[in-house]
Parts: structure tokens; C-alpha cells; sequence
């Protein structure tokens, strides 16, 4: 199931920081937790929409 898993990083430092250790992931475009919570949702539908469904 992780090979579905899709990394947050708080910001570009965390991201800089995954990527030393062969992690990609994906920054909100901004640090307020609604618009993460925001970013997330618009990642899982798109994922959702190209992979059929998630769960």
C-alpha cells in the first residue's frame, strides 16, 4: 500500500532534505494548515481520478 503513499513536507527545506534520502514529495503552497488541508484534498482527488479510486 505504500507504494501508493504520497509525502507532504512541511516546506522547501524538509523537501530538500527528503530528496537526500531518495524521497520525493510535495510542498503545500503554503504553511497556513487550512491551505495544507486543502492541498492534500486536491491531491488525493487527482490521484483518486487517475488511479480509478483510492481506498
Amino acid at each position: 500500500m505504500l507504494e501508493r503513499a504520497v509525502i507532504i513536507a512541511a516546506g522547501p527545506a524538509v523537501k530538500a532534505a527528503l530528496e537526500k534520502h531518495g524521497l520525493n514529495a510535495a510542498v503545500p503552497p503554503g504553511g497556513r494548515i487550512g491551505e495544507v488541508a486543502l492541498f492534500v484534498k486536491r491531491l488525493v482527488e487527482e490521484l483518486g481520478n487517475s488511479l480509478g479510486q483510492i481506498g
